[in-house]
């Protein structure tokens, strides 16, 4: 199976606490091909740095 992923999906799968979490590994795990674009790897990089800091804020 190929998948072309969208940001959520790619955000859900680096977080275990994201909401996405389950179904996102269940779809990278089970796809033979992984496609994303230039500008859902942008967003990926932007939400990730947003998302890490409020999970540290978070812990702290």
């Amino acid at each position: 199976m190929n998948a072309f992923l969208d940001t959520n999906v790619i955000i859900g799968y680096i977080f275990s606490l994201d909401d996405l979490n389950e179904s996102s590994q269940l779809l990278v795990f089970k796809s033979d091909k992984i496609h994303y674009s230039a500008n859902v790897q942008k967003e990926v990089n932007d939400v990730f740095s947003r998302k890490k800091f409020e999970f540290e804020t978070f812990f702290f």
